[in-house]
């Protein structure tokens, strides 16, 4: 019962990091679609770079990648420093909302790297082009430890107002001058709560608060009361093994004190507290039922005076095991039954 309990709670911790990697990793997807404008290297070239819009035009609030493309000669330069890279791009009024990138061969001898910087203009001027600053390129020479550098130059982007509704407004725009450029056909990305990564939260939260209550109230108290009741067989066993080894003792006609120091034994592995694995440790009496506590005084008294006196009469070591009886009866009356079979 608790592996099946603990395998829906495996499962439940699989289903809440699938729904994590969703919402962080990037979408590749729409990646994808991007086009390279990539071509093989002219002679005397080993580098080139360049940057543009992946739409000429945007509408405002529309989000859309804007390229850093690096072509370059695999035994020339080893590889893109993508730090620098980030930190010379500069794309304001628009703002970047991620930033993905893709690696891949044009040929054997050259590489093709994309950084892709997914932007958005929330605010700013409409109906006007935006050109950016140019951008630095640093890559790791291949045959050296140095660095080195090209430019790029980036290419502009348009971005109109949001189209009316009514189709015959755009074409009299179009017709009077009133917008200059029909922007590309997109739809909007809103900036703000997203419904799917907001489900998806939602879910992966009540995912986990479930788990937990599962382990609190189901799990772990189970683990605890196998635990337990392991603990409680084993007791039984050692208990049994003791007894049995006292009874053959008495009717062997072993010494009486070696006698009343068994049952000491016995008597201390009965009230031995559940968490506690040291049988010199003294028991709580406070914590001994009322209704047997006189008994286990007594027999405390009996063992604590057979170790101080050396004339032990039979019949106290009799009154001891009596005495014993009763203690084990009251805290392993079935088990005792099991022993006798």
């Amino acid at each position: 019962m608790i592996r099946k309990k603990l395998l829906w709670i495996v499962a439940g911790i699989v289903a809440v990091a699938v729904i994590v990697l969703m919402l962080v990793l990037p979408d590749t997807n729409s990646v994808g679609s991007i086009p390279t404008r990539a071509e093989p290297l002219p002679d005397g070239k080993n580098i080139l770079a360049s940057a543009w819009p992946e739409k000429q035009g945007v509408q405002k609030g529309d989000a859309f990648y804007y390229v850093v493309e690096v072509v370059y000669d695999i035994n020339f330069a080893s590889g893109i420093d993508k730090v620098s890279l980030d930190e010379n791009v500069n794309l304001n009024p628009f703002e970047v909302k991620s930033i993905s990138e893709r690696s891949f061969k044009l040929d054997s001898q050259t590489r093709v790297y994309q950084r892709l910087f997914l932007v958005q203009m929330v605010s700013g001027n409409v109906e006007r082009m935006y050109d950016f600053p140019s951008i630095v390129v640093k890559y790791k020479l291949k045959e050296s430890n140095g660095f080195a550098e090209t430019p790029a130059i980036p290419e502009s982007v348009y971005v109109a107002p949001r189209l009316p509704s009514s189709g015959a407004l755009i074409i009299s725009g179009l017709n009077d001058g009133t917008y200059s450029l029909q922007p590309v056909e997109g739809n909007i990305q809103k900036v703000g709560v997203n419904i799917i990564s907001l489900v998806l939260w939602i879910v992966g939260g009540l995912l986990l608060v479930f788990m937990v209550l599962a382990l609190v109230y189901h799990v772990i108290p189970q683990w605890k009361e196998n635990e337990k009741r392991q603990r409680s067989k084993q007791m039984s066993a050692d208990l049994k093994e003791s007894y049995s080894s006292l009874l053959k003792n008495r009717e062997d006609g072993v010494k009486p004190a070696s006698i009343m120091h068994q049952i000491d034994h016995i008597h201390r592995l009965i009230l031995l507290p559940e968490d506690s694995v040291d049988l010199l440790q003294e028991p709580n009496l406070e914590e001994v039922p009322c209704e047997i506590k006189p008994v286990v005084i007594s027999l405390f008294q009996k063992c604590d005076s057979a170790y101080e006196n050396g004339d032990i009469k039979q019949q106290d070591v009799e009154e001891a095991v009596k005495q014993l009886e009763v203690v084990l009866k009251h805290f392993y009356a079935e088990d005792m039954e099991e022993w006798k079979v």
